[in-house]
């Protein structure tokens, strides 16, 4: 049996009132993504992850899509830190602008289930993805930019990736 993260109280909070209150841009793509509407897969909105707030997330494929307004222009160093340290956790990280989000629905959408595709390979002996992941894996997605740190030392290689240290 899987073990749930712990996710701090505060940041729980604000993930559900982030949900309320969505970007034009992020509605426009929650109501392509919700109810497996997406080809099947299965999408949580403003998902709490450690001290993380993810815009959209796909357990099955462990991949992060976040829709970029025109704050994270200003918050260019703390993105970059957030996705390496999401993919250092093992996940895939798809950023896309708010503007593209509404002006090419279509292209979006194909990018976001090309990157699910990818991140999925099937278990010897099974058929298939079910309705409910049945027959799946996620592939070995783990980042080791430099080769200089395996990515389950979580928080204290965090620092070594960034900056291209050896192992702390």
């Amino acid at each position: 049996m899987k073990r749930r993260q712990r996710v701090h109280k505060v940041i729980l909070q604000r993930a559900r009132s982030m949900r309320v209150g969505p970007t034009s841009a992020e509605d426009v793509l929650w109501e392509r993504l919700r109810d497996r509407r997406l080809k099947g897969w299965k999408f949580r909105r403003q998902f709490a992850f450690e001290s993380f707030i993810l815009d959209f997330y796909c357990a099955e494929a462990k991949l992060v899509v976040e829709v970029d307004g025109p704050i994270h222009l200003e918050k260019k160093n703390y993105d970059e830190d957030r996705t390496i340290w999401l993919e250092v956790s093992g996940f895939k990280v798809v950023r896309f602008t708010n503007a593209r989000v509404i002006d090419r629905i279509e292209e979006v959408l194909s990018e976001i289930d090309h990157h699910c595709r990818a991140r999925i390979s099937p278990r010897p002996g099974t058929p298939g993805r079910g309705a409910g992941g049945e027959g799946h894996g996620v592939r070995d997605a783990r980042v080791t930019p430099g080769n200089t740190i395996p990515a389950r030392h979580h928080r204290e290689a965090f620092c070594c990736v960034r900056y291209n240290t050896q192992p702390c």
